[in-house]
């Protein structure tokens, strides 16, 4: 499958468009996607692992290629706790969205 989708992350009006393409689809336990943008580029992986009747782990795990070479590596320290609390709200959102059932 080769599925291309576009995720916005940022809080409010400040972020990137994020563009993906679907690389796996294996529903509704596992979906592998490569970052194709200019900001973010590697691999992500969703995975659900069923814990009882009504309960469910995910586990999102991001294998991201740091950009602007030695620069980015030397920055990463800066740079990784704003990125922390940016994937921390889009798994609030996204724990928001699964609750209410969208």
């Amino acid at each position: 499958m080769r599925e291309s989708i576009t995720a916005f992350t940022g809080i409010g009006p400040i972020g990137f468009r994020d563009t993906m393409t679907i690389t796996v689809w294996e529903p509704p336990v596992r979906a592998v996607t490569r970052h194709t943008g200019k900001l973010v580029r590697g691999s992500g992986a969703f995975e659900v692992e069923a814990l009882g009747p009504d309960r469910s782990r995910v586990v999102w795990s991001e294998w991201v290629d740091l950009p602007l070479g030695l620069l980015g590596r030397l920055g990463w320290p800066l740079v990784r706790p704003v990125l922390r609390l940016l994937v921390q709200v889009s798994l609030r959102r996204l724990a928001g969205q699964v609750e209410g059932g969208r």
